[in-house]
């Protein structure tokens, strides 16, 4: 028996015809669904979760997953997630460094404060590091300033956003 990848499901489109498919491979053609492009990709992307989840060995038939992805069409959205890219908040021609930088840092954790978020997802803190300290290479100097600025984005979460809020530092 062959491994099949983690990312795949197996379709069965015709009785007794299995096809490995991953979550790209999947077209509102194939499923007879007319939807936004961008809320299909969305859909099809929480039933690959939701199956892969739930640990499913077996396999789908097309209507199954036509079913599955159109019932998540109509479900209303979950959670409100932010996203906060560090390296955008950091201008390469700055001075200031990490002056300028936590002061910004700290205007966009407070403009998240009233917009009821429950997931907040802060990416890119090694390449903004580097820029705001001025250097090319990973060391000890920031990687210390890069623990200062997760300290500081922890603390200024728990003391100004909702308790049920997630934090995820990337």
């Amino acid at each position: 028996m062959i491994a099949l990848h983690s990312d795949c499901i197996l379709l069965e489109s015709v009785p007794g015809e299995c096809t490995p498919v991953f979550q790209d491979d999947v077209s509102q053609e194939m499923l007879g669904i007319q939807a936004d492009p961008d809320y299909f990709k969305g859909a099809v992307g929480a039933v690959f979760a939701y199956i892969h989840h739930k640990e499913y060995q077996g396999k789908l038939s097309l209507e199954e997953l036509s079913d599955l992805v159109t019932t998540a069409l109509i479900t209303p959205p979950g959670k409100l997630t932010r996203h906060i890219c560090l390296p955008e908040l950091m201008r390469t021609e700055s001075l200031l460094g990490e002056l300028e930088f936590f002061a910004q840092l700290k205007e966009v954790l407070q403009s998240l404060k009233n917009t009821n978020a429950k997931l907040i997802f802060v990416e890119g803190i090694r390449n903004c590091v580097l820029t705001c300290l001025h250097r090319q290479r990973w060391s000890k100097q920031p990687k210390l300033f890069a623990e200062s600025v997760i300290d500081f984005i922890r603390q200024f979460s728990k003391q100004t956003l909702d308790p049920e809020c997630v934090l995820v530092i990337q």
